[in-house]
């Protein structure tokens, strides 16, 4: 069954609320927590990261034909000829379909779109497995299987290795001080999708950029102020030789006027009195754009296209947005296939485990079936592209164009 808790454990600013359980409030970041609340920060409100994300996610899963599968799992091996046993088919074939309620899917479908979305903005991902009871078969002792999977809080969460780099388990803390966690998750219980990962936890794509963000905000600050200063030209009541009385009873009646809309018109009261808009010597605030669009434009991690995000479009043309760039982002996708396919995996081996037992999974699971993933293309200004197989080869554009498009399969050994 399920242990974990997929919201915070802590209640920032909220401690006299019983019913925490009510409130949808962000994570609140144990481990690491200075850069963890700014990549939650980034992740959150940032136009460019979320953009990104997105078209990551709905990329990678995204099919021609616009179904909900996803990824699938293939009959054979690389050889594209030998057959994967029918038994170990099977259940990969029930752990992909099957669903945990009625509109949620255990690992299959789009359930690791969140997965992918978390490991590329905040560099990880934990997913917890419940295992309970199926019914499935007459050996009570082997009638358990993956029946849930839970998303668990990133930054609440602590992997626990031995000196030797031995997995012990993970641990969900409220606070980092306490000698006992809040709770203690066996190895096999936790599916820990990292990114890029340093020694023991991921790193996000965003990791560096963090300076960059802080300069987004405070362009974009400057730029707000200037616009209003620029906006709200003050208007001068020039009214020589009046007295402060005359003064206060034309305030008092502008004021009035103010109240009951827009002033149209101003009537001269008073000998060489004059209204004017004050002139303004700065108006120009292309200055103040160029270096928001500047602060942005590092906020677009190399090997995506700068044409997915509007405003900050290559000056370059079609041209050059249809060679190097897209080819680049179609390998980057090749990785977020495999980063998923590790996790898929781990649930499917987990099933085979639960359901035949070590000797049977060893015999004829282990490294012993492919994941398969949707075929992404994009077509730009006629030109079609769809996966081509990195051989690693040192061709040129022209020829690497030239080659056959093949499906893409992945193929992780764990």
């Amino acid at each position: 069954a399920l242990r974990g808790s997929q919201r915070s454990l802590t209640s920032p600013g909220i401690v006299s609320v019983s019913r925490r359980y009510d409130l949808e409030i962000t994570e609140n970041p144990i481990r690491d927590p200075r850069t963890s609340r700014e990549l939650i920060e980034l992740n959150q409100w940032c136009y460019e990261v979320i953009h990104a994300l997105d078209m990551a996610a709905s990329d990678t899963f995204a099919s021609d034909d616009g179904d909900d599968q996803g990824w699938i799992v293939a009959k054979t091996l690389d050889d594209e000829e030998t057959l994967i046993n029918p038994e170990v088919f099977a259940i990969a074939e029930e752990i992909r379909l099957r669903k945990q309620n009625f509109s949620t899917y255990v690992i299959g479908g789009d359930r690791l779109k969140k997965a992918l979305r978390w490991a590329l903005g905040r560099g990880e991902c934990f997913l917890e497995l419940g295992i309970e009871r199926e019914g499935l078969s007459a050996n009570k002792s082997k009638d358990f299987g993956v029946a849930k999977t839970l998303y668990l809080p990133t930054f609440e969460m602590f992997r626990k290795e031995t000196d030797q780099g031995e997995l012990i388990g993970f641990e969900q803390r409220k606070y980092v001080s306490e000698s006992d966690p809040d709770y203690f998750f066996e190895p096999y219980k936790i599916c820990h999708i990292r990114h890029e990962p340093d020694f023991l936890y991921g790193r996000s794509l965003w990791l560096t950029s963090l300076d960059a963000w802080a300069d987004v905000k405070q362009a974009f600050d400057n730029l707000i102020r200037a616009s209003n200063d620029l906006g709200v030209s003050p208007t001068l009541h020039i009214m020589p030789g009046v007295s402060q009385e005359q003064s206060q009873s034309y305030e008092r009646d502008l004021e009035i006027r103010r109240k009951s809309g827009i002033i149209t018109d101003h009537v001269l009261k008073f000998p060489g009195q004059d209204i004017r808009k004050m002139a303004n010597f700065n108006s120009d605030l292309t200055g103040l754009i160029d270096t928001l669009l500047q602060c942005r434009y590092k906020l677009i991690i190399p090997g995506f296209p700068t044409y997915f995000f509007p405003g900050l479009e290559s000056k370059g043309g079609t041209k050059e947005l249809s060679r190097s760039p897209d080819r680049r982002y179609s390998r980057m996708r090749y990785g977020w296939c495999q980063l998923l396919s590790g996790a898929i995996k781990q649930v499917i081996d987990t099933e085979v485990v639960l359901r035949k037992g070590l000797d049977f999974y060893v015999e004829n699971a282990r490294n012993k079936y492919r994941i398969l993933w949707p075929e992404w293309s994009e077509s730009i200004d006629g030109m079609s592209g769809g996966e081509v197989e990195d051989t690693g080869s040192d061709l040129t554009d022209e020829e690497t164009n030239k080659q056959p498009v093949k499906k893409l399969n992945i193929n992780q050994n764990d």
